[in-house]
């Protein structure tokens, strides 16, 4: 669990600084057109430690949405059961299929999954 905690940490120091000052002007024009949405993904296995080689494959699908512009930002659960993700999408169904396409998703981990477009004020 621990190690789990500490790449999941890793990820987020690196996703902090690609939401804060990554970022360009036109990554901003993109995600100005599309939707966000909030993805829940949970797991029924409790505090199950994932293997090294899955954890590191959800990271680099982490790093790969970031480069794309596609994530905003995500954070993991203190209890080790899921995490959330800000994802920019053109609709529901890209979100749902950027959501479901996370290693975690594919290996069975997170069996909870949940998609809601967030509200502009």
């Amino acid at each position: 669990m621990g190690g789990c905690n500490k790449n999941v940490m890793q990820i987020n120091e690196e996703l902090h600084w690609a939401v804060t000052e990554g970022l360009t002007e036109s990554t901003f024009r993109v995600t100005e057109r599309k939707h966000n949405f909030l993805v829940k993904l949970e797991s029924n296995l409790g505090d199950r430690a994932t293997s090294d080689a899955l954890q590191e494959a959800h990271m680099t699908h982490l790093r790969s949405l970031t480069s794309e512009g596609r994530l905003i930002a995500c954070a993991a659960f203190s209890s080790g059961i899921g995490g959330i993700q800000v994802i920019s999408a053109s609709d529901w169904a890209e979100a749902w299929n950027i959501a479901t396409s996370d290693p975690m998703v594919a290996e069975g981990f997170f069996t909870k999954i949940t998609v809601d477009e967030l509200l502009n004020p």
